[in-house]
């Protein structure tokens, strides 16, 4: 698994969720929560093959209502195939 990857890949949602003001989102299930994986983040889906097994690869948000910038931290979701806002 790589790591190293996936602290960057919370660090990016966090980056995302605080600069677009997460906190009045439509809909935020378990972002920033650390009791969830990023798998369980609602609109996050992680790879299903080993070694990337927690690397984000797409995000959903068409349903949290997000308004605002993207941080520059989202380049760390090297992973990143598909995002629909």
């Amino acid at each position: 698994m790589d790591c190293e990857g996936a602290a960057g890949d919370e660090e990016a949602l966090v980056a995302l969720y605080r600069s677009t003001n997460g906190a009045i989102w439509a809909r935020d299930t378990h972002w920033t929560d650390a009791r969830f994986r990023l798998s369980m983040w609602l609109g996050v889906h992680v790879a299903d093959n080993a070694p990337d097994l927690s690397r984000v690869v797409s995000l959903k948000l068409s349903d949290c209502g997000i308004e605002g910038q993207l941080p520059a931290a989202m380049g760390k979701l090297t992973s990143l195939e598909r995002c629909l806002g």
